[in-house]
Formats: structure tokens, C-alpha cells, sequence
């Protein structure tokens, strides 16, 4: 004859399987801070709010994201620098401290011109570094012709360890398609 009881786990291994997954909690939040996400594009126009909204949300779910301007400027300590200097420092100190790199490409509109060159220029500095943890984001709308030439195969030959994917202005599947590369691209950092 059964006993009611004896169908139950073990309280034991409840305790345990629980211990285990706050533990593994407790490392994968520690790993969202300490892997830093490095977010660029151009601060035209309203460019700056998606990627201010993008950063906001990617803290929001506890990642460490930073673009440039959440850098400190040292125009003080140097004086004799000029501002375009001190924003070269600034990506440059951007690039080197983050692991996990999100680049957005824009539409440029009527009146804007090279939209995106600081973008392509960040992207090629991470080309001669050697970067592998690198996604994509253009916007929905831009032509191919303008996106060939800002990279002239560049992309190509990252095949496999970059993604890329288009984003709408009008719609927030970037924010959890961010997300998720982020999340996938940690576990490298454990």
C-alpha cells in the first residue's frame, strides 16, 4: 500500500532546484551589468530619441547600454582640443568599452547629407579591430545602393559573426530584436 506522500518530490530537491535557479538569475543579472552594449548612429534630427529610447530600454531590462553622449567629455581638462576631437575621443572611449556593439543606419531627409558617416566610420573602426558581436540596424525604407555604399563589402566579409535586420520608426520590434542579440551574444562573456 502507497502512501499519499510518497508521490511528492522530495522537499529537498525543491529547495535545491529553486537555489539553483536564483542563482543562475542572480549571475545572468551580474553579466547584464558588467557586459557593456555600445549603441551608435547619428544624433541628427529626432535620430538622437530612437537611440536614446533604444538605451533607456535595454537598462530598463537591467543591461549596462551607453551611446557617446552618456560618456564624460573632458572638454575641460583640455581646452586647446576642438569639439570634433573630443567626439572622436569620445567614440573612440565608446568602442574600446564596449563588448556588444549596436550600429542604427537612417533615411536622410531632404536636407541632410551624410546622415550616417559617423555610423559607417564606427563600423569600419570595429572592422580593424576585429569585433565579432556586432548588430545592424537600418531603417525600413533605405536603399540598398545607399547601404552598399557606406559599407563597400565590409558586411560581406563579416558573414556569420555580424547581424543585421531593418527597424521602423513606427514600430518597436527593434527594441526586442536588440534584446535578444544582446542576450545571445552574453553567454560569450560568462
Amino acid at each position: 500500500m502507497f502512501r499519499k506522500h510518497f508521490f511528492l518530490p522530495r522537499r529537498n530537491s525543491l529547495v535545491d532546484i529553486f537555489n539553483e535557479v536564483v542563482s543562475a538569475k542572480m549571475r545572468f543579472a551580474g553579466l547584464k551589468k558588467r557586459v557593456t552594449i555600445g549603441i551608435y548612429g547619428s544624433f541628427r534630427s529626432n535620430n538622437i530619441e530612437i537611440l536614446k529610447n533604444f538605451r533607456d530600454f535595454l537598462r530598463s531590462e537591467g543591461y549596462t547600454a551607453q551611446i557617446s553622449f552618456d560618456l564624460e567629455r573632458s572638454e575641460n581638462v583640455v581646452p586647446r582640443v576642438s569639439h570634433h576631437s573630443i567626439n572622436c575621443i569620445v567614440s573612440m572611449k565608446l568602442r574600446e568599452s564596449s563588448q556588444i556593439h549596436i550600429i542604427f543606419f537612417f533615411i536622410e531627409g531632404p536636407e541632410e547629407h551624410n546622415v550616417n558617416l559617423s555610423a559607417a566610420m564606427e563600423l569600419q573602426a570595429l572592422v580593424e579591430r576585429g569585433v565579432h558581436d556586432v548588430l545592424l540596424f537600418f531603417e525600413e525604407g533605405l536603399r540598398k545602393e545607399d547601404i552598399t555604399s557606406y559599407f563597400a563589402g565590409t558586411i560581406e566579409h563579416q558573414e556569420g559573426w555580424w547581424e543585421w535586420d531593418e527597424f521602423s520608426r513606427d514600430d518597436g520590434t527593434y527594441f526586442t530584436r536588440g534584446r535578444q542579440f544582446c542576450f545571445d551574444r552574453m553567454r560569450y562573456y560568462v
